[in-house]
């Protein structure tokens, strides 16, 4: 077998491999067959404990322009068939999120923007790096302008919007609207920033969507909870929105009525409240939070818009 075919075969067995030894193994083997190949430097790199890895980056950044080196820039699109393209996403996405958890911002939103341009179906979680950068970095137009362009609309996106919205414009109407279409596309997403979501026990799992939905909470989260003033108009609706479709705690519910006093808004939300209470208990949760986020939207907006 030639050193070709060898090295095709230990990159399928890499992809498939989960123990860790049988990773290293593998990966061990493909550097001694080609030394600077990326796929081997990133492998053993992603077995590093965190703050190894977070002083290791430069070796990520040398994989990456390697794999440069060997496209002749950057894939021609997220499906081109080189087996590198995975490898190249991959990279860019650690380097991204590598880079923000050092405070090196900069550095973080150029492998975060390159990576959003490569991923124009939202397959990695490019965007939840970029908007974060952007954010820290106060960049408020940059985001709109960049939502602009973006041809994927994502909670993450909106959630940046609504934040970018409120310190050019304040609270008005068009802020509002942002908000409500970031809620409409993950419900769940502002009750996991205000911590009024109770999650599942350590050794119970997620599942896919709500592990999504959780990592981007964790970025959206600071920015939101910066001020007074974001803290509580992200907490209105929410509240709101929990108390027609079965999310808050007592405490919470409480909470909420504090808020509705003086707001003008406790007669509409007491009536929905009764609307929710009167719909079938086994409605399905999807459906519901379809009705509750409609009549959200007609509260809390003005007719028109």
């Amino acid at each position: 077998m030639s050193d070709t075919q060898n090295l095709e075969q230990l990159l399928e067995a890499l992809m498939d491999a989960e123990d860790p030894k049988e990773v290293r193994r593998i990966a061990g083997s493909i550097l001694t067959l080609d030394g600077s190949h990326p796929a081997g430097h990133l492998a053993l790199w992603e077995l590093m404990e965190e703050e190894e890895s977070l002083n290791s980056l430069g070796q990520l950044e040398k994989a990456l322009a390697e794999t440069r080196k060997r496209f002749g820039g950057a894939p021609a699109s997220l499906y081109d068939e080189n087996p590198l393209t995975e490898i190249y996403g991959a990279l860019l996405m650690h380097l991204a999120f590598g880079f923000h958890a050092k405070e090196e911002l900069e550095r973080a939103l150029a492998f975060a923007q390159d990576l959003v341009a490569f991923d124009d179906e939202g397959v990695y979680p490019g965007r939840t790096v970029f908007y974060r950068c952007l954010l820290d970095l106060k960049q408020y137009d940059r985001i709109l302008e960049a939502l602009e362009e973006d041809p994927l609309e994502t909670p993450v996106g909106e959630h940046a919007r609504t934040l970018a919205l409120l310190e050019t414009k304040g609270v008005c109407d068009e802020t509002m609207e942002a908000l409500l279409n970031a809620l409409s596309l993950d419900a769940n997403l502002p009750f996991l920033i205000l911590d009024l979501t109770i999650l599942p026990e350590e050794d119970e799992e997620l599942g896919a969507e709500l592990e999504e939905t959780f990592h981007q909470a964790v970025y959206l989260q600071t920015p939101w909870t910066e001020t007074q003033e974001r803290a509580s108009f992200l907490a209105l609706p929410t509240l709101i929105l929990g108390s027609l479709t079965g999310r808050l705690e007592q405490e919470d519910q409480e909470a909420l009525e504090e808020m509705l006093k003086d707001s003008g808004l406790e007669d509409g939300v007491a009536r929905l409240q009764a609307e929710a209470a009167a719909r079938d208990a086994d409605e399905d949760p999807d459906e519901r939070d379809q009705w509750a986020m409609e009549e959200l939207m007609k509260l809390l907006l003005p007719e028109g818009n």
